[in-house]
């Protein structure tokens, strides 16, 4: 686990497979080669603490995340940008 400053990382082997788990306050991104382990992991994280407000959840191939537009359109490769973080931050 990578423990900076008001982020979390986790990486472990779930059925064979990375699962990687990063969280920020209230946030959390989820990623996983399998859906299924997803959905999994986002029941039981709404079971625990999704009583008084659903999880809201965001899918596909772009993502935003704390500023970063995530996109995974190309196959092997993750690109990260902030264009849009850092116009607004001017």
């Amino acid at each position: 686990m990578i423990v900076l400053p008001m982020i979390v990382l986790k990486c472990t082997k779930i059925e064979g497979k990375q699962c990687t788990i990063i969280w920020h306050v209230d946030d959390l991104k989820i990623s996983h080669a399998d859906k299924n382990v997803v959905e999994n992991i986002l029941k039981k994280l709404n079971d625990k603490f999704g009583q008084e407000s659903p999880l809201t959840t965001c899918r596909g191939k772009v993502l935003e995340y704390l500023g970063m537009k995530i996109d995974y359109r190309q196959k092997g490769k993750v690109k990260f940008s902030m264009y849009k973080y850092i116009k607004n931050s001017r």
